[in-house]
């Protein structure tokens, strides 16, 4: 994916990153993300507007690694990272390496995690109530946003299903 692909903005109005010095976007009243890095992402406190606004390749890239570092941490880590201290890519390739890591730090909390840790309600959540979803679980918040951001299935999900199986199947350990 090149840089202005990651950035490009389809429609007027959407949500992306932006450079801070820029500010948020339309209907944005924020950029989420570390107030010490060079981009922010597009955020409002709540209520969020309705509806809600399109948003970018970037600003979900953005969104999904930041949700897997800080459920990661907030699940098997020390449960001390926090959204405005996630550093948001304004370039493709950082925003494509942030992603992995997300997906490497998930994976490795599905890895380490008991299930009673997984099923706790909440564990997860760098806040008293996520974004998300007020009940998510770690075993499926991850997939709850992916989906309701329209990327389909989640790596956490894709990390969970082959934990499982190559605990149920030989040929695959």
């Amino acid at each position: 994916m090149t840089d202005e692909e990651y950035l490009w903005e389809p429609v007027p109005d959407g949500w992306s990153v932006r450079r801070r010095a820029d500010g948020p976007g339309p209907r944005a009243t924020l950029l989420a993300g570390a107030a010490d890095g060079d981009w922010g992402r597009d955020a409002a406190s709540y209520p969020h507007p309705w509806p809600p606004p399109f948003t970018t390749i970037a600003w979900r890239l953005s969104h999904l690694s930041e949700m897997l570092t800080l459920r990661a941490d907030h699940t098997a880590g020390g449960h001390s990272l926090t959204r405005d201290a996630h550093l948001v890519g304004g370039d493709a390739a950082a925003a494509v390496a942030a992603f992995d890591a997300g997906v490497t730090a998930w994976r490795k909390a599905l890895l380490t995690s008991g299930d009673a840790a997984l099923d706790t309600v909440g564990s997860t959540a760098p806040r008293p109530r996520s974004h998300c979803c007020a009940t998510c679980t770690a075993r499926d918040s991850p997939d709850r946003a992916a989906a309701g951001h329209g990327v389909g299935t989640s790596p956490s999900c894709w990390a969970r299903r082959t934990v499982l199986m190559r605990s149920r199947v030989p040929s695959l350990r």
